[in-house]
């Protein structure tokens, strides 16, 4: 079997780009998504009832950066010790990009009042399960 060359793993990322900014699916879909991606949402600081986790920009980031680690997993594994570094990098710009989106998405809940808002901060854990039953 041949090792993929560095245009090919260029290519394969610029294909994987294509995907994730062209063709999303719908909200309810990636919300779906989402939810099999064995996110945790723990709470750092603030009150976590003030705050709707479902909201459009926080799961389309959440689910980008899903993506991103499944594309990430699968592409380490076909990845020539030479181009782990170009992967490693270019993932990790990536990554920065869409954590970027999911901190300027406005979670906090539209019940909540102006004047009742307070400062919260989250800390968001992707559980890796590789137990099978």
């Amino acid at each position: 079997m041949n090792k993929p060359s560095k245009g090919d793993l260029y290519e394969r990322i610029h294909l994987f780009q294509q995907e994730i900014l062209t063709k999303k699916p719908p909200h309810q879909e990636m919300y779906h998504q989402v939810q099999m991606m064995n996110f945790k949402v723990r709470p750092v600081v603030g009150d976590m009832s003030q705050l709707d986790f479902s909201n459009s920009e926080f799961i389309d980031a959440l689910w980008s950066i899903g993506k991103l680690d499944e594309f990430f997993r699968t592409e380490f594994k076909h990845t020539s010790r030479e181009e782990k570094k170009v992967l490693f990098n270019l993932v990790s710009a990536m990554r920065s990009n869409f954590q970027m989106q999911l901190n300027r998405a406005n979670i906090v809940s539209s019940r909540v009042s102006n004047e009742k808002r307070s400062i919260f901060e989250v800390e968001i854990i992707k559980e890796s399960n590789s137990h099978v039953n």
